[in-house]
């Protein structure tokens, strides 16, 4: 019903993993901050569950406004279009007001706000201060998470699906010890380990929400030995 309101899992594929570990009996876990997009279920969502016909009110005009951007960054090809980077701390305080008695609505709205500001500081150019808070965030999110698996079983098992940057170990591109950094450290502390895999695509067609399909080609990056040992191979694969 909302599409692409969860990143990573809005193909069919994502879908159908996700379906299938609810169905064997695990968890999913969510450690990013709230998606440019999603706002327009999240509202949705307070309206649903809101106590009083004041905050269902409020949050459904909210669910509007947020399709009706959504529509609008779509047409446009401007992410700052969505109703996320239009919502002053004012109009937050007043969602917080209607839910005031409300604890799992009052930390949505926490988080949405929270996002804006992730946001907020990609479009005014301090990267550094973006990738910064939110690999906080997901630190938090993560370890809030574990926490509470721990207390039912010792050692859970957790498997990320993350962006390459988020799960590396050391230093990352954008100069953080970010999350996968995190579970290494973590690991060894309970005297475990922890896999790291990256899946990187060579070449063909990638898609973006706002530009659409566009053709790739990643491979004149590719160190040396890694030409070598696969251009050959997978040439014969596309031939």
């Amino acid at each position: 019903k909302y599409p692409m309101a969860i990143p990573f899992f809005h193909s069919k594929e994502g879908m159908d993993m996700a379906h299938r570990i609810v169905a064997s009996g695990g968890d999913l876990w969510g450690v990013d901050q709230v998606f440019v997009v999603a706002p327009r279920y999240l509202f949705a969502k307070l309206a649903k569950v809101a106590a009083s016909k004041e905050a269902n009110e409020l949050a459904a005009k909210y669910a509007k406004r947020a399709q009706e951007t959504f529509n609008a960054a779509m047409s446009s090809g401007n992410p700052g279009d969505v109703i996320l980077q239009q919502l002053t701390d004012p109009e937050f305080d007043k969602l917080r007001e209607a839910f005031a008695d409300q604890a799992s609505a009052i930390e949505m709205i926490g988080q949405i706000q929270l996002s804006r500001d992730i946001y907020q500081y990609w479009y005014d150019g301090e990267y550094y201060q973006n990738n910064k808070v939110r690999s906080d965030l997901m630190k938090r999110l993560f370890l809030q998470q574990y926490r509470n698996a721990s207390a039912q079983a010792d050692l859970p098992r957790v498997m990320f699906k993350l962006g390459s940057n988020h799960a590396v170990r050391g230093l990352t591109s954008t100069y953080l010890y970010d999350l996968g950094n995190t579970v290494t450290e973590l690991a060894a502390i309970n005297g475990t380990s922890s896999t790291h895999i990256r899946l990187t695509g060579a070449r063909g067609t990638s898609y973006n929400m706002l530009s659409g399909a566009q053709e790739f080609d990643s491979t004149e990056d590719w160190h040396e030995w890694l030409q070598n040992a696969l251009l050959g191979p997978l040439d014969e694969m596309e031939s």
